[in-house]
């Protein structure tokens, strides 16, 4: 007499890889224990290893970069000096308090002649601080964090050519109306003196062809302006909007200031 086989129903794996996987961990215990002839428990550890790693591989965990460590640098070691990352770290602090101060003539002055320089000094440094933010990322240097540049600070604590001084920020936010243009334009003036130093220095010493083209453009841009200030000033200083003891017809342009008699 033949005894009929009893025939088991066929289990469909699930197509998902959460799903499937007591599937396959079933499945390969028991092909180990059939092949080696050791008990299924000491090949568990094996094969869910092999499943952590293959679902770390498949839920997209995040790179060392985008988990917010520096990058490497982007660029071989000879097409930028020391020169170049000093350059980029001190001009990109001293661009962010430009900023800070334009965002703060846009906000106080009444001229519209200050407005107007505030609003273009706004928009020409802020794109450059994207360019020197990218070249110190291509040099493989940390960014400086953003925040502290209001009160004259780089990353090295020292203060950029040309950058104010934490009393001479708190004094510029107090000052209101003509007294505000005036301390503006004077302090601006210094600024952007600073600011061509630095990049004259950049253009003598620096190697990375991109940095050392945004310093001419600086040069230019920053010279332009810096005439500009100095009419602005003589200006209210011919219209009498002087301290008193001081005279209109002594005012040095290159002074940024009225002299005294």
């Amino acid at each position: 007499m033949t005894t009929a086989r009893k025939v088991l129903p066929v289990r469909t794996p699930p197509s998902g890889p959460l799903e499937r996987a007591p599937f396959v961990l079933e499945h390969n215990m028991k092909l180990l224990s059939t092949l080696t002839r050791r008990p299924a428990v000491l090949v568990t550890g094996t094969v869910l290893s092999a499943l952590v790693l293959a679902g770390c591989g498949t839920t997209g965990d995040p790179s060392p970069t985008s988990q917010g460590r520096s990058p490497a640098a982007t660029l071989p070691a000879d097409a930028f000096n020391a020169q170049d990352v000093s350059f980029a770290t001190d001009m990109l602090s001293h661009h962010r308090q430009a900023v800070e101060m334009a965002d703060m003539a846009l906000g106080r002055t009444t001229t519209p002649a200050v407005k107007d320089l505030a609003t273009r000094i706004r928009s020409a440094q802020s794109p450059e601080i994207v360019k020197l933010t990218a070249f110190l990322t291509a040099f493989g240097a940390p960014v400086p964090a953003a925040g502290g540049d209001m009160m004259g600070h780089t990353t090295g604590g020292h203060l950029a050519t040309g950058m104010m001084t934490g009393s001479q920020m708190s004094g510029l936010d107090a000052a209101m109306g003509s007294g505000f243009a005036k301390q503006f334009l004077t302090l601006m003036g210094e600024h952007h003196r600073g600011a061509v130093q630095m990049s004259q220095t950049e253009l003598a010493r620096g190697k990375h062809g991109p940095a050392k083209e945004l310093a001419t453009a600086v040069i230019t841009a920053q010279n332009a302006e810096i005439t500009e200030m100095d009419k602005l000033l003589a200006t209210s200083c011919r219209r009498g909007r002087v301290p008193p003891g001081r005279d209109a017809d002594l005012w040095s342009p290159g002074a940024l200031t009225c002299k005294s008699r």
